[in-house]
């Protein structure tokens, strides 16, 4: 992020919602403006939590989760075999 601009990169100890709200740099938002990066549907506990701390939230979901269209099969045929190998 260094090498596109980005100055003061924060990274909370977690990797869930409930670890970057945790930051100190998110306690005192009022005011400010804040665009969290999501998936489509994405969960609304950052940007309620934001919003009740005063920051003006926006959205800009760029992804979907979706379940791969792949037989599993294979893969469960693999995990017997491994299992009678014991």
């Amino acid at each position: 992020m260094a090498e596109q601009g980005v100055e003061d990169v924060v990274t909370p100890d977690g990797q869930d919602s409930e670890a970057v709200l945790a930051l100190p740099q998110l306690q005192a938002v009022a005011g400010r403006q804040v665009v969290i990066v999501r998936g489509v549907g994405g969960r609304a506990l950052m940007a309620d939590t934001l919003r009740a701390r005063g920051a003006d939230v926006h959205f800009m979901e760029c992804y979907r989760r979706t379940c791969p269209h792949a037989d599993p099969a294979p893969c469960w045929r693999a995990g017997r075999r491994a299992a009678s190998m014991r």
